[in-house]
């Protein structure tokens, strides 16, 4: 399956203060959230998991995304999980 790479959290002008914001996810890995730690990925990949973040496919429904994990590129961290397209 291909790659689908977390971009982070975006929180709408709004949004209810009990809302933390909204997960957002790229297929291009040059547009995914960076991080400058493995530890601070791993982490994400730990609070992605806790969230049960869901996307709907172009073709398809609802995918809960799952199975997160920590990719490097030049010194800095990725977080990805593998989801239809």
């Amino acid at each position: 399956m291909p790659k689908l790479y977390f971009g982070g959290i975006v929180a709408p002008p709004l949004t209810p203060k009990d809302i933390v914001g909204f997960p957002w996810y790229t297929r291009d890995a040059e547009k995914a959230g960076m991080l400058d730690t493995r530890e601070g990925a791993e982490f994400t990949c730990h609070k992605c998991e806790e969230q049960h973040y869901a996307f709907t496919p172009s073709k398809g429904d609802r995918h809960i995304c799952a199975g997160f994990k920590v990719e490097e590129r030049t010194g800095r961290f990725m977080v990805f999980c593998e989801a239809p397209l």
